[in-house]
C-alpha cells in the first residue's frame, strides 16, 4: 500500500513541478498562469505530508527532524551559495530575485532562510515537518488541519482587510535590522502555511488509502474539487505571490488553493502511477534547484526566441521552449544523480 502511495506522490510531485515550471515561461494564458501559480507549492508541501503520512520513524521527532534537515536544509545552504557565486553572470540573472537585487540583499535572503528564488520552498517544508513531527505527538492530524486551518484563515482574512503585505516591511527595512527580522518574520509565517498544506497531504493520503473503488470514489471527487478550486479563480482576480505572501483576495485564494490541492492528490492516487511525471517528481529537487536558476529556463526562453524569430510562430515558440527545458532537466538530473553529487539535492 505504501509503495503505491510513493508512487502516488511521485506522479503529483510531477504535477505540481509542470504548474511552476510551466509558471515561469510565462507563455501560459492568464487564467491558467493563476491556477498553475496557485496550485504548485501547496502541492509540493501537500506533497511532504504524504511522505510523513508513509514514514515509519515519524515517531521519532530527532531522526526525522535529522532526515528533514538532510533532504531540505543542506541543498538549500549548497544552492544559496552557488546562487550567489553566480549571480554576476547576466545569463542567471538572478539579482532580481533579491529585495533590491543587491549581493547584499542576497545574502539578506540566504542567512534569514527568506530564500533566494524558488529556495525559499526549502525552510518551509522543513519548518512545517519540524512543526508537524512534534505535535501530532499529543493531537491527531486531523486535529492540528483543524488548528492550522483555523490560524492561517484567520492570518488571510487580516491580509485581506489590512492590506498590510509582509513584503512591505523587507523592502522598507532593506539590510537592516528592520529587514532582517521582516524577512525571519515571513520564513516563519510561510511555514504556518507549510503546516496547513502539509496537514491536507497527511489527511487525504490517509483517506484515500482506505478506499477500494479508487475509480470511482477517488476520480470524481478528485475532478469536482479540481473543477472548484478553477472556477474559483477563473471568477476573481487571485494575483498571488506565496515566496512573499502577496495575496488579492485573499480568502477566496484559501479556499482555491485547497481545492485544487486536494482535487490533484485525488486524481493522482487514481492514476497511481505516470512514468514521465514519476521521473521527475522523484528528483523534485534536482529539478527546483535548476529549471530557473542554473540557466535551463533561460535556454529554453532562447530558443523560443530564435525560433519565434525564424518562423513567427508562436505554437513553435512554446514547443521549443517546452524540449529544451526537458532536455536541460533530464541532463540536470542525471548530472545530479551522479555518486559524490547527489547529497547536494538532499539523496545519500
Amino acid at each position: 500500500m505504501k509503495e503505491r502511495i510513493r508512487e502516488s506522490n511521485g506522479v503529483y510531485r510531477g504535477v505540481a513541478l509542470i504548474m511552476l515550471v510551466a509558471s515561469a515561461t510565462g507563455l501560459l494564458p492568464a487564467w491558467l498562469d493563476e491556477v498553475f501559480s496557485i496550485a504548485a507549492a501547496p502541492i509540493l508541501f501537500a506533497s511532504v505530508g504524504v511522505d510523513l503520512f508513509c514514514d515509519n520513524d515519524l515517531k521519532d521527532v530527532g531522526a526525522t527532524v535529522k532526515k528533514a534537515a538532510f533532504r531540505y536544509l543542506l541543498p538549500y545552504a549548497v544552492f544559496s551559495v552557488i546562487y550567489i557565486i553566480i549571480r554576476l553572470i547576466p545569463f542567471f540573472n538572478i539579482a532580481n530575485e533579491s529585495a533590491d537585487g543587491s549581493l547584499s540583499g542576497l545574502i539578506a535572503d540566504t542567512i534569514t532562510f527568506y530564500g533566494i528564488s524558488v529556495l525559499w520552498l526549502f525552510p518551509t517544508a522543513f519548518i512545517a515537518i519540524v512543526v508537524y513531527c512534534a505535535v501530532v505527538r499529543f493531537m491527531s492530524a486531523r486535529s492540528l488541519m483543524v488548528m492550522t486551518s483555523l490560524m492561517t484563515l484567520s492570518f488571510t482574512v487580516i491580509i485581506s482587510l489590512t492590506e498590510l503585505f509582509p513584503y512591505n516591511f523587507i523592502i522598507a527595512g532593506g539590510t537592516g535590522g528592520g529587514g532582517y527580522m521582516a524577512r525571519i518574520s515571513i520564513v516563519f509565517l510561510r511555514g504556518l502555511y507549510g503546516l496547513f498544506f502539509v496537514c491536507c497531504g497527511s489527511i487525504c493520503t490517509e483517506f484515500s488509502s482506505k478506499v477500494k473503488e479508487r475509480r470511482m470514489r477517488l476520480g470524481i471527487p478528485g475532478g469536482l474539487f479540481l473543477a472548484a478550486g478553477i472556477v474559483i479563480v477563473v471568477l476573481m482576480d487571485m494575483g498571488i505571490d506565496w515566496q512573499k505572501l502577496y495575496f488579492l483576495n485573499a480568502v477566496p485564494l484559501f479556499f482555491a488553493s485547497a481545492f485544487l490541492t486536494i482535487g490533484a492528490w485525488f486524481i493522482c492516487a487514481w492514476v497511481e502511477k505516470v512514468y514521465p511525471l514519476n521521473f521527475f517528481g522523484d528528483d523534485a529537487t534536482a529539478v527546483l534547484v535548476s529549471f530557473k536558476d542554473l540557466g535551463a529556463l533561460g535556454l529554453a526562453t532562447l530558443v523560443g526566441e530564435n525560433i519565434f524569430k525564424a518562423f513567427d510562430n508562436n505554437f513553435a515558440t512554446r514547443i521549443s521552449v517546452a524540449i529544451v527545458l526537458i532536455a536541460a532537466e533530464i541532463v540536470w538530473i542525471l548530472v545530479l544523480r551522479l555518486p559524490g553529487i547527489r547529497i547536494l539535492v538532499g539523496k545519500k
